[in-house]
């Protein structure tokens, strides 16, 4: 082949090359125009679809620049297309949700292409026109260049706000639940567990969450929840009801119901598993215990001794064992035959009566009693208590009932028993009652009428027998009441106490009480015994001051003879005083000084004045005397010195006269005035009253002096009072309330000496604080009051023989030498036999006896009966240390012409002597 032909050649390939190149353009031409064909057609579609698509289709530059966004927008914002177009995103949406957004782009960009994700799905808030805020969930893909780099972002913008709220309201019905809500996966592990949880078990969700439901499940209870969750899984079915045990934080295990569904994906695939449970833990302790409760309650009435049966239509269709036996039939029997076949025949109508009646509804008393025809022969008493019910959908009655055969019977006897007790309680002289375990008295007879001075209606089931008892025996009967109901000691039956009636009076009670056996209820029984308390009380009285009556005796008898001696003493120093003051002129020095010897032995003889007194053989010169002109002569002598002290005066015009030492009895006064006046240190009143009064045997007793007449004194004032001790001693001699050396203790023993040697009766009344009150008791007198006489206060003299007899040498003595001053011739006998041998062989000289009345061997009482018979002419002057009262006043009145009290001043001696001698014949004074 030519180098040309080979140019051809080539030529031609190159030609045929190129056409087919033509072809390839052409037809690639083709392609692309039938590409641009389907994408205009493919665009047409699209934009078609964005157009009218309910989600907003959107494409965006990378810097958030939108370039086109569908219609819908302006559905979803109010936004128009192109107003959004001019937005950025930034500001589009919600200030808040740009920076996730944005970082969520920008990570993804970082990527490498290949690590890239497809899409994104972002949930975020957008801005409305009208201000208003939506909630949106976005999905967006990538743009791509060319040469496959990513130049925008495309996408769609769904609203969601609804579908939020809608969760937001789930997740708080979730949340504030009380039963659990939870989510498993398929294969048992927990993905969701709602507050609940810790509420109910303790446990904090995280705790729970991502770890198996199996741990948390009892293990006897575990191959339940295992299967129920298989058959949710596997077969798709509801599961509801599932009852199981779940564990508490603290150990413990809790009971819990449980229900659920389980959870498909977009394919329909069953994924997981949503529930609930709810605690049934106290449901299940109810149903345990209510399941407990009724097998004991089976346990109870079968085994009960009381007869338990359910009747309806004339039938039993139940009854436990009790009833059997009462019944005394096969159980098989008696449910199958007519209840009113084992009943009397005399109570049949009246069973079926009340029977209908309840039934029919109708008020039917629940309980009484009938005749049952038992098995076994006998006719017993039955007590029923009937309530109706409903058995079965129907009407029928609950019947609980009991053999009182016995207790009727029992009953019986105790009426016959009761009706011979009434009678005895109500025919029985003394009180009867019944008191309460509280002291109320539930029963009493006529006799506490009588009494209490109460009705029984008055007192029966309404007052405490407390309330009669008096304040200071209460606390010690209600201890007896106590000790008696605890039955651990034994408490005497029989017991004094002191009872107040309704009039106000007090009654002494001997009580008998006993318990009532089987009971905390007492039967009482009460008799009256003031009589004989007050007989006892005045007996003692009596005894008590018998008793001391022979005290005071004794001491006065004592105190007497003391007086007798001390005057004794005191003579002998007034005599001699007398006898030196005779020999001294007034002038002379020791003349003052011997007066005032005189004085103090005045002093002496007040004091044994004193002694003699409370001896009550102190009257000197008893005489009738007006007790007004004592009263008033003493009281206002007390009152001129008194200032402070009111004195308040009250006669008796009318008042009887009394016999008594007028001097004596001004001494009782002042020293009752004094006592007074003691006790009212700032000053106060005394209260003066006499009267005329008349002592009955009774009074007189009472009194401890004879009945008649008498004149009562009565001396009170307004001082602190005594309290009883005191009051019970202060007419004791030396006792005193006043401090040591400044008091004898002897005034008012002298004052009570001298009412007693009196006749009369002195008593005092005081308590602390309300004053003392001093009542005395004179014996009246029928004989006219003689004035008194004033002594004239001179010496006399005579010429006489006297015999002077003493068995005291020093008042012998000194007695000789006062008579031989005076002129009398004296003759001296120291004993009563040597008066009588001087008087036989002197009768002829002797004008006078002076006789002592207290002497050794022959007394002065013997030696004046002696000289008697020797010479009933004979004159005799007594002296005695004594008072006239008590053997003195017996010689006086056989005879004696005069009596001289020792000691004596010259004066009285002189006057005495010359008013015996020169009385006539035998009158004596």
């Amino acid at each position: 082949m030519t180098h040309l032909d080979g140019k051809k050649k080539e030529s031609a390939e190159e030609i045929a090359a190129l056409k087919r190149r033509i072809r390839e353009l052409e037809k690639v031409d083709d392609n692309r125009r039938q590409a641009e064909k389907a994408l205009r057609e493919s665009e047409r579609q699209y934009r078609l679809l964005a157009d009218n698509s309910t989600d907003v289709i959107w494409t965006m530059t990378l810097d958030g620049r939108f370039t086109y966004v569908s219609p819908s927008v302006k559905a979803l914002s109010g936004y128009t297309p192109e107003e959004v177009m001019e937005i950025p995103f930034q500001q589009y949406v919600v200030e808040s949700c740009v920076e996730p957004a944005m970082t969520e782009l920008a990570a993804q960009l970082a990527k490498p292409p290949a690590e890239r994700a497809r899409s994104m799905t972002l949930e975020i808030q957008q801005y409305c026109r009208d201000g208003s805020v939506r909630d949106i969930e976005i999905t967006a893909g990538w743009l791509f260049d060319e040469d496959g780099n990513p130049v925008g972002v495309q996408g769609s913008t769904r609203d969601i706000t609804d579908r939020k709220k809608v969760e937001e309201q789930y997740r708080l019905l979730i949340e504030n639940s009380h039963d659990i809500i939870y989510t498993l996966t398929s294969d048992g592990v927990f993905t969701y567990v709602s507050p609940s949880w810790t509420e109910l078990l303790g446990h904090h969700p995280e705790e729970v969450i991502g770890k198996s439901f199996q741990p948390f499940i009892h293990p006897d209870d575990l191959m339940v929840c295992i299967q129920s969750l298989q058959r949710a899984i596997k077969k798709g079915e509801r599961q509801a009801g599932i009852e199981y045990r779940i564990r508490h934080a603290d150990g413990s295990w809790r009971w819990h119901t449980s229900n659920g569904v389980p959870l498909r994906d977009n394919a329909g695939r069953i994924v997981a598993f949503e529930g609930s449970c709810s605690d049934i833990t106290e449901r299940r302790r109810m149903e345990e215990a209510l399941r407990e409760s009724e097998e004991q309650y089976r346990l109870v009435v079968e085994n009960a001794e009381e007869a338990i049966s359910i009747a309806q239509e004339g039938r039993h269709c139940f009854i436990n064992r009790r009833a059997v036996e009462i019944i005394g039939r096969p159980k098989e029997e008696i449910l199958a035959k007519p209840f009113l076949d084992y009943v009397h025949p005399d109570d049949r109508g009246m069973i079926a009566e009340r029977y209908r009646r309840r039934m029919n509804h109708e008020q039917v008393p629940s309980a009484y009693t009938f005749r049952l025809l038992a098995g076994d022969g006998p006719i017993k008493w039955i007590e029923i208590h009937v309530t109706p019910i409903v058995w079965q959908g129907k009407p029928a009655t609950l019947n609980f009932f009991n053999d009182i055969t016995d207790r009727k019977l029992a009953e019986d006897a105790l009426r016959e028993s009761e009706t011979r007790y009434q009678a005895f309680f109500e025919m029985t002289g003394a009180t009867m009652m019944v008191v309460e375990d509280d002291m109320t008295i539930s029963l009493a007879n006529r006799q506490f009428e009588i009494l209490t001075g109460y009705r029984r209606e008055e007192v029966e089931g309404k007052r405490k027998w407390t309330e009669f008892v008096e304040r200071e025996d209460l606390e010690q009967m209600i201890a007896r009441h106590r000790l008696r109901r605890t039955g651990l000691v034994n408490v005497e039956s029989s017991y004094e106490f002191r009872l107040r009636h309704r009039d106000g009076s007090m009654k002494h009670i001997l009580l008998t009480v006993g318990l009532i056996p089987g009971t905390k209820q007492s039967v009482a029984s009460l008799i009256d015994i003031t009589e004989q308390r007050n007989a006892d009380e005045d007996r003692r009285r009596l005894e008590e001051r018998l008793q001391h009556a022979d005290k005071m005796e004794a001491i006065g008898t004592l105190a007497g003879g003391i007086a007798h001696d001390f005057n004794n003493l005191l003579m002998g120093i007034q005599g001699y005083a007398s006898l030196t003051l005779l020999d001294l002129d007034p002038s002379h020095p020791h003349y003052e000084r011997l007066k005032r010897i005189e004085e103090q032995v005045q002093s002496g003889t007040d004091l044994t004045r004193q002694l003699l007194g409370f001896a009550r053989g102190g009257r000197y010169e008893v005489k009738p005397t007006d007790m007004n002109e004592i009263v008033k002569k003493t009281s206002s002598m007390f009152g001129r010195t008194k200032k402070e002290i009111s004195i308040h005066r009250k006669y008796d015009r009318k008042l009887w006269s009394v016999e008594a030492d007028r001097g004596q009895m001004e001494q009782i006064f002042m020293n009752l005035y004094v006592n007074a006046w003691q006790a009212m240190p700032g000053g106060g009143d005394i209260f003066l009253a006499t009267e005329n009064v008349f002592l009955d045997e009774t009074e007189a007793q009472l009194m401890s002096v004879i009945p008649g007449r008498y004149v009562k004194i009565t001396i009170s004032d307004t001082g602190t009072g005594m309290d009883g001790k005191t009051r019970e001693r202060i007419f004791d001699p030396f006792f005193t309330t006043k401090a040591m050396g400044r008091g004898t203790g002897l005034g008012l023993a002298m004052v009570y000496g001298i009412v007693k040697g009196h006749g009369g009766m002195i008593h005092a009344e005081s308590e602390p604080g309300h004053g003392s009150t001093f009542t005395i008791l004179l014996p009246a007198s029928d004989k006219e009051v003689i004035k008194e006489a004033k002594e004239a206060g001179t010496i006399v003299k005579g010429g006489e023989t006297i015999l002077l007899v003493d068995d005291e040498p020093m008042v012998a003595e000194v007695t000789g030498e006062l008579l031989t001053s005076l002129g009398y011739r004296v003759f001296m006998a120291g004993s009563g036999q040597e008066a009588i041998a001087v008087y036989l062989a002197k009768k002829g000289e002797i004008d006078l006896v002076v006789l002592d009345m207290i002497m050794p061997g022959l007394s002065g009482g013997e030696t004046f009966d002696r000289l008697k018979e020797i010479d009933p002419g004979v004159k005799v002057l007594l002296s005695s240390g004594y008072s006239i009262d008590g053997e003195a006043k017996t010689i006086m009145d056989r005879g004696c012409n005069g009596f001289l009290q020792k000691p004596f001043h010259i004066e009285k001696l002189s006057g005495k002597l010359r008013e015996v001698l020169d009385r006539q014949g035998g009158d004596h004074v």
